[in-house]
Parts: C-alpha cells; sequence; structure tokens
C-alpha cells in the first residue's frame, strides 16, 4: 500500500492550527507526535486498519514517534511553519481523522499527553 498522506503534511495541519503550542520546543515537538501517533489510530479505526502513510512509529521513552518528522521539527521549525501557512489539501477521509484528533487531543497539555500513552 502507498501513503495516502505524507506525514509532514499531516504535522503541517496540527502545526497550522497552532497544536504543537509551545512551538519550536521540545514539548511542542513531543505533542505533535502524540497528535500524529493518535491520529493515525483514529484513522484505522475509521478505515478497516488501513493508515494514512506507511511510515512506522519508534518507540521513545516519553511515547510513539515518527522519526523523520521528529527531526525535520528539530531542524527546520522555520520551515515547517512556513509550509503550513499555505492551503494544505488532504484527503477527506484523512481531514476527519485529524479534525477528531483535534477536538479530542487539540486541548491536551503535555502532562496530560504523557498520562495517556505512557
Amino acid at each position: 500500500m502507498t501513503n495516502i498522506v505524507e506525514p509532514k503534511k499531516v504535522a503541517e495541519w496540527f502545526i497550522q492550527r497552532n497544536l504543537d503550542n509551545p512551538t519550536n520546543t521540545g514539548k511542542g515537538n513531543m505533542k505533535l507526535q502524540k497528535l500524529l501517533f493518535f491520529s493515525q489510530l483514529i484513522y484505522m479505526c475509521k478505515n478497516n486498519g488501513e493508515t494514512m502513510y506507511e511510515e512506522k512509529f519508534s518507540a521513545f521513552d516519553n511515547g510513539m514517534v515518527l522519526e523523520p518528522v521528529r527531526q525535520e521539527y528539530l531542524r527546520n521549525y522555520k520551515e515547517l511553519k512556513q509550509a503550513s501557512t499555505s492551503t494544505i489539501t488532504l484527503p477527506e477521509k484523512v481531514t476527519e481523522a485529524l479534525k477528531i484528533t483535534e477536538d479530542i487531543f487539540g486541548k491536551c497539555t503535555e502532562e496530560e499527553f504523557n498520562q495517556l500513552n505512557n
């Protein structure tokens, strides 16, 4: 199966909504990783186990991580933020899963996220 969407585009969608707050920090990156993980789970539940992207999550001390996105956030946050200012077009079923993720987890603090999947 090929990628329906690139994980970086999903990250940009969350960054566009300032859900990685505090932005450009380790905490912001951690929150973004949690949103990526939970959105993938929600997508899978709604789409009979299919995934949004083939990239695999890795287990880190603070939860599951998409390492390429984590590194991109650390090294090129300005570029990610700039890309997030453009219109981000995603397939409808992806956008639906992201909106559900935002509704459920969008206001979670770092501490609340740590309690959820550690």
